[in-house]
């Protein structure tokens, strides 16, 4: 074997030992929190007609934002039964991984608390759901990806509809859906991140006329029933195109190496022409 040979053969096998293959698996978390609902209540401590305001109370705090949204009925005690929505977020630690390009693994959790919106009490109509998407590598660094999620909402009163009429429904629009989709790049190499909601979907233009949105809307409709429990449950799965290790740059000594082995065989090319 030729001189050149031998460094081609050290230069295909430092750079394989030093590639780095795709990440197959991944630690993860998801964090979730509302903002920015409308219209908003006052101030429950200060507000003198907080028994029959008529906007919307964001508590139960975690992550820094409201998990719960709540409307409809006077709204001290907050134990009263009324409209809610409320998001649980999946905090990880229970050993559960996602796998790139494998099944889709657990998200956070919308529950709709559906009741019968009465009398002059506030109605929700558009807040923002904030999404953390934390992954982990083996041994590596938290890839952390925020989305914003803009909704809107439509809930009919009792006087507006009959509850067995078809279109006496609810509806929860996600005005954009592109932000269920993202991605990063890791080591050169492109993930992509899904998150899908159970249950939503283009809805009809009877519901997205109810609720005020474009023909083609994205969202969930549930029918006013009076008193219904709905949870949305998310998913996330992540992929990605890579097959195999992408290509690396070689490590320093393997460059002085090539670098050397040039010079060499350059040197020898000379003394071989002076000869002549």
């Amino acid at each position: 074997m030729t001189l050149c040979g031998v460094v081609l053969v050290a230069l295909y096998a430092s750079s394989n030992e030093v590639a780095a293959a795709p990440v197959t698996e991944w630690d993860y978390a998801v964090s979730a929190g509302f903002s920015n609902f409308s219209p908003e209540a006052p101030d429950q401590n200060s507000d003198p007609n907080r028994d029959t305001n008529r906007g919307v109370v964001g508590d139960n705090v975690a992550f820094g934002s409201p998990t719960r949204l709540r409307w409809g009925t006077p709204l001290t005690p907050a134990s009263e039964p009324g409209s809610a929505l409320s998001v649980t977020s999946y905090t990880g630690g229970d050993g559960q991984r996602v796998a790139t390009n494998g099944e889709a693994v657990e998200g956070f959790t919308l529950t709709h608390d559906n009741r019968l919106l009465q009398g002059p009490f506030g109605n929700l109509e558009s807040f923002q759901l904030t999404v953390g998407l934390e992954f982990r590598p083996d041994g590596g660094l938290v890839e952390y990806m925020p989305i914003t999620l803009d909704f809107s909402y439509r809930e009919q009163r009792t006087d507006d509809c009959l509850i067995d009429d078809p279109l006496c429904i609810d509806v929860l629009v996600l005005e954009n859906p592109e932000e269920l989709v993202q991605s990063f790049v890791l080591d050169g190499e492109l993930y992509s991140v899904e998150v899908l909601l159970a249950d939503f979907g283009p809805l009809s233009d009877d519901a997205c006329g109810l609720a005020g949105a474009a023909f083609g809307c994205f969202g969930v409709a549930t029918h006013e029933t009076g008193n219904e429990v709905r949870e949305y449950q998310s998913s996330v799965r992540i992929s990605s195109d890579a097959t195999g290790p992408t290509v690396a740059v070689p490590e320093p000594g393997t460059l002085a190496l090539f670098g050397s082995s040039l010079m060499f065989l350059g040197l020898a090319r000379r003394r071989k022409v002076l000869k002549r």
